[in-house]
């Protein structure tokens, strides 16, 4: 198997014989080209897809036919990128009475492949239907349905390989498109060994993912009971509660001009007096931490020695259930005056900041619960009098990170600090007042 070495060189040569129908430099690019070679040399015959299964595009519906209960439908969400498994997060309900074929009702044995994505990593993902369900699948979903030649899960499992994966990114290309059809990998081919040989593939594949699952149980138990041992021997008891939505509290503990409420949740005050009885006596971090040290950025960490690490190696996917964020407007208002390299104030270029914008994007579309929102309020600005949509540049950026835009609210601004200035800016250079800012409302 080759391994893909992330200092690719940008350019390379080919023979004019080995060009195909596709001129983009991307198909050509050495990794795939190995990839295909390890696949010609495997020791099995190949076979085209197509002469091992048929495809069955998902049940074209919209937002009008959604009910709270009737025909279940699966979508690309449904299937988690990291296990190839189903989840049942955020299943969509159409009408009982929709016209659906029995064809897209998933089947044991079927293989859910995702045909579409605002994410291109999440466009051919799959998930094997190990029993007869009672759920459909949606339009920018398909569904494999292996033949007599072939066992199904065998197909699966080599769906879900990194070398399927890799040349299915070749056949996308290195461009924005993020949709699938079979006739784009009708002709892909896929090792053939006896039925036989593909069954004892099948099973153990399937028992490691199995043995997979219980270590990763094993794993979380043994962190819990490690917190729970800790927790032990410092004498503190964690305290019941914390779900708390509704309470109040005297104006006189309002602190420090904090006013959001949850910082005022009477979990946390349980909390503090568990952490204040225990068998020790407390200290503040500073006095028992020397340093700490900002992070480092991308260009400043060269040597392929050492790996950066980032926020995405700490956070789980799927894990946050609401974001709310307000991004600075480029560098309107710097926040840290410099000091911290990545702060997003710090951009004066437009073009850089929606770039960087969209990395941002990229991690919130990550650590969100498929269903959830994301909220940002954002507003615009002008360069040299001239207008700069940079809130629907941003919107953009997460709308091609793979959220959808639920709503576009419209807020007034009022009392701003600098208003002043630019009423007496306005009438003497001739431009009108940016008066409102827009809060996207984003699901993922």
């Amino acid at each position: 198997m080759a391994k893909k070495n992330d200092n690719n060189l940008e350019i390379f040569t080919i023979w004019s014989d080995e060009i195909e129908s596709r001129l983009d430099p991307y198909f050509y690019q050495g990794y795939f080209r190995e990839l295909e070679k390890e696949l010609k040399n495997c020791k099995f015959s190949l076979s085209k897809l197509e002469d091992i299964c048929s495809a069955i595009r998902g049940v074209t519906y919209s937002a009008d036919d959604e009910v709270e209960e009737g025909l279940k439908i699966l979508r690309a969400n449904n299937i988690t990128l990291a296990t190839n498994e189903l989840n049942f997060d955020d299943v969509r309900n159409i009408k009982a009475d929709f016209p659906v074929s029995e064809e897209q009702r998933l089947k044991k044995g079927d293989i859910l492949m995702s045909a579409a994505s605002g994410s291109k990593e999440h466009v051919g993902k799959v998930a094997y239907i190990a029993e007869d369900t009672e759920y459909y699948f949606g339009s920018f979903m398909m569904v494999l349905r292996a033949n007599e030649k072939v066992n199904p899960q065998y197909l699966f499992e080599f769906l879900s390989s990194k070398i399927f994966r890799g040349l299915l990114f070749r056949i996308l290309g290195g461009t924005n498109i993020n949709n699938l059809n079979f006739s784009m990998i009708k002709d892909f081919e896929i090792p053939l060994p006896s039925l036989e040989i593909q069954k004892k593939i099948a099973e153990t594949a399937s028992k490691n993912r199995e043995k997979a699952k219980e270590l990763e149980l094993q794993a979380r138990k043994m962190v819990a009971e490690v917190d729970s041992f800790v927790l032990g021997e410092l004498g503190i008891e964690m305290p019941e509660g914390g779900a708390e939505r509704v309470y109040s509290v005297w104006s006189d503990l309002l602190l420090g001009g904090r006013l959001d409420a949850e910082y005022y949740n009477p979990f946390y005050d349980l909390f503090y007096k568990k952490l204040s009885d225990g068998k020790y006596q407390l200290t503040m971090i500073e006095d028992v931490a020397t340093d700490v040290f900002q992070g480092v950025g991308k260009k400043e960490t060269e040597n392929p020695e050492f790996t950066l690490l980032k926020v995405k190696n700490i956070k789980k996917n799927n894990e946050i259930d609401f974001i709310l964020t307000h991004p600075p407007y480029a560098d309107i208002i710097k926040y840290s005056d410099g000091k911290i390299k990545e702060d997003l104030s710090n951009i004066h270029d437009i073009d850089e900041f929606v770039k960087q914008a969209g990395l941002v994007a990229k991690e919130l579309f990550r650590v969100l619960k498929p269903g959830k929102f994301c909220a940002i309020l954002i507003g615009d600005t002008r360069r040299n009098k001239m207008y700069q949509p940079l809130a629907f540049r941003v919107m953009d950026e997460f709308i091609k990170t793979g959220f959808k835009l639920k709503e576009d609210i419209i807020k007034k601004q009022h009392n701003c600090k600098a208003t002043g200035f630019w009423v007496n800016k306005s009438k003497e250079l001739n431009f009108l007042l940016i008066m409102h800012e827009h809060l996207f409302i984003f699901q993922k």
